[in-house]
């Protein structure tokens, strides 16, 4: 009976260390691309690269805010586990969404701006 939750645990630390490294490779896998010339004939395949770019970066966004908020989410079951009161709970709760709209924030913020510069480069 007592290796059930060790398993679950180990799970969910591999589906999360798996989405962390898929994060890397695909902001990487796009080389750096300048914008400056001025070809008419390729103006198509831009915009289709732009939008490759694009859906890429909304990607990486999105699996990095995914993972963080998965990481608040344990905490916040961890915290409301170990603190049954109803008090403490609500106010933990409360400081955990505040965190972790506050690290949505920071990490969108950074991702835009590599982003910025990805594309002015």
């Amino acid at each position: 009976m007592g290796l059930g939750p060790k398993y679950k645990l180990q799970q969910s630390s591999v589906s999360l260390s798996i989405s962390i490294h898929v994060v890397v490779p695909v902001s990487s896998k796009y080389p750096y691309r300048d914008d400056d010339d001025d070809d008419d004939e390729d103006e198509d395949d831009d915009d289709d690269d732009d939008m490759m770019t694009t859906m890429m970066t909304m990607l990486t966004m999105t699996t990095t805010t995914t993972t963080m908020m998965m990481m608040m989410m344990m905490m916040m079951m961890v915290t409301t586990m170990m603190t049954m009161t109803t008090t403490t709970t609500t106010t933990t709760m409360m400081m955990m969404m505040m965190m972790m709209i506050m690290m949505m924030v920071v990490i969108g913020k950074d991702e835009h701006k590599m982003y910025l510069l990805y594309r002015n480069k």
